[in-house]
């Protein structure tokens, strides 16, 4: 059983996403609607896993992550999101999210993904996990220099 902290902007989404936890056999211990009230509640109730929306208002998912992880917080957090720009995909990935999982999906993968990175595994949806892998591999443009 892990401690679960839901963060997203839609009260209704929150109540869905913490029965399906609940079912999975998880508690929920936190339940907030932006970045900066998520950071705040982090300190107070300590979570296992965060789950973060990635669009919020005022802070959003994505610079919540990165907050946390300048102030050198090394939990799990798992991006919830509908779609994801190239940037934002990269933005996660530099601030080392744990997983992100599409909210069309269903509750199958958000329990998956919780499994595994509180198994100290990386969990990325997919149709991402291939974006991902297509900037890794992507040949960087030779340096002016390198004729030299």
């Amino acid at each position: 059983m892990s401690r679960v902290l839901v963060a997203d902007d839609h009260p209704f989404f929150r109540l869905g996403v913490a029965a399906v936890l609940r079912m999975g056999g998880h508690e929920v211990i936190a339940m907030t609607g932006d970045g900066d009230a998520t950071l705040e509640t982090i300190e107070k109730v300590d979570p296992d896993i965060v789950l973060l929306d990635v669009r919020m208002p005022g802070r959003d998912g994505i610079s919540t992550l990165q907050a946390l992880r300048d102030r050198g917080d090394d939990r799990a957090v798992i991006i919830l999101t509908v779609e994801m720009t190239d940037q934002q995909l990269l933005d996660a990935m530099k601030a080392r999210v744990n997983g992100v999982v599409f909210k069309h999906y269903g509750e199958d993968r958000l329990l998956e993904a919780i499994e595994a990175v509180k198994n100290g595994l990386r969990y990325i949806d997919g149709d991402l996990y291939d974006k991902a892998l297509g900037f890794a591999s992507a040949a960087s443009a030779p340096s002016p220099l390198s004729g030299l």
